[in-house]
């Protein structure tokens, strides 16, 4: 199964978790949900009309991606030993409305609301995006422009929860975490190869020289963060001065030599710093949510869950669900 040409609207307040291969708490099938409830937390839920708009959303995006050129029906493509469909439904659309739950969970705690210029525009959004449905999606998601309404405020609450949390965080960013260096890199599948190589470069050849004619990366210059490399080979780069050369490192069946360029690349690192402090803002907000989710399980209706399909259909086109949201809701800063 191909992955997804860009990141879906369904993902778009939670992505990096899912990304960063968190599962967004734990659930459980409840048989004491009962009539328009599809899940629950503690203090919060969501409805099925309100979930029908998430599928629906997601469906649609999905099929304008994948439906015009694929011969057969994706969505009952094998992905996991579950057709593409289920996948979907019971990874990330899972984790999609845990994580929300979760957000809004910690909102009531935290007695974090939205104020009236906030609803305001959810209802405006919402109003904009229902008045742009068909008759037939708005017969298929069998939701009312009140659950629109409803779910974007959900939304909006989620997002302001994330950045209370976030908001809150004493960050400090030292020189080393910012760091950008710029190494020249060799790589071969051989050890007596690399061995043999080092003993060149020890005896004054031109390291330059040599990883061009020998390694099996494309390139041969890297500029790294703190974060880019597989750890057993940021370890050694980022402890290395300026012109000196590395050991012969084995790391997942290659083994590397390294020529730290330079140290300390003061303008990328300057412009690195932005990233940097957006990374600990997420670490910080993500701890929290899944501190909490550690806690409390979501319940989540089994036949209701269960009754969730994605297919393909000319007639349900409307994936523009969080297009609408940003229009009116704009992120925080």
């Amino acid at each position: 199964m191909r992955t997804a040409k860009r990141a879906a609207g369904i993902l778009s307040l939670f992505l990096i978790l899912f990304l960063s291969g968190c599962r967004i708490g734990d659930f459980y099938f409840s048989p004491s949900l009962f009539g328009t409830t599809l899940a629950a937390g503690r203090f919060s839920s969501l409805t099925v009309s309100e979930a029908n708009l998430l599928f629906m959303d997601c469906q649609s995006r999905y099929n304008s991606w994948y439906g015009s050129d694929n011969p057969g029906n994706f969505w009952e493509e094998e992905v996991s030993g579950l057709s593409f469909s289920e996948y979907l439904r019971e990874s990330r659309m899972k984790n999609e409305v845990c994580a929300l739950l979760i957000l809004l969970d910690i909102a009531k705690e935290r007695k974090i609301s939205l104020s009236e210029e906030e609803k305001s525009a959810c209802r405006q959004a919402a109003v904009f995006y229902y008045s742009g449905l068909t008759g037939e999606e708005k017969a298929y998601c069998k939701a009312s422009e009140r659950d629109a309404v409803s779910l974007f405020e959900k939304y909006r609450l989620a997002e302001k929860t994330i950045h209370a949390l976030m908001d809150g965080a004493y960050l400090e960013i030292s020189d080393n975490d910012k760091r950008v260096i710029t190494l020249w890199v060799i790589c071969t599948q051989s050890l007596s190869e690399a061995e043999a190589l080092k003993e060149q470069l020890d005896n004054g050849a031109d390291f330059l020289q040599k990883a061009k004619d020998a390694t099996l990366l494309p390139q041969v210059e890297y500029q790294i963060s703190r974060g880019d490399l597989n750890p057993a080979l940021e370890e050694v780069a980022f402890y290395l001065r300026d012109q000196e050369i590395s050991d012969v490192i084995s790391c997942k069946d290659a083994f590397y030599i390294i020529k730290c360029v330079e140290d300390y690349d003061e303008n990328l690192s300057r412009s690195n710093e932005s990233s940097v402090y957006n990374r600990l803002r997420y670490e910080q907000w993500s701890r929290e949510v899944l501190a909490y989710a550690s806690k409390d399980a979501i319940g989540i209706a089994d036949r209701l869950w269960k009754s969730f399909r994605f297919g393909l259909t000319d007639q349900i086109t409307a994936g523009n669900l969080f297009d609408c949201y940003r229009e009116y809701l704009k992120p925080f800063s």
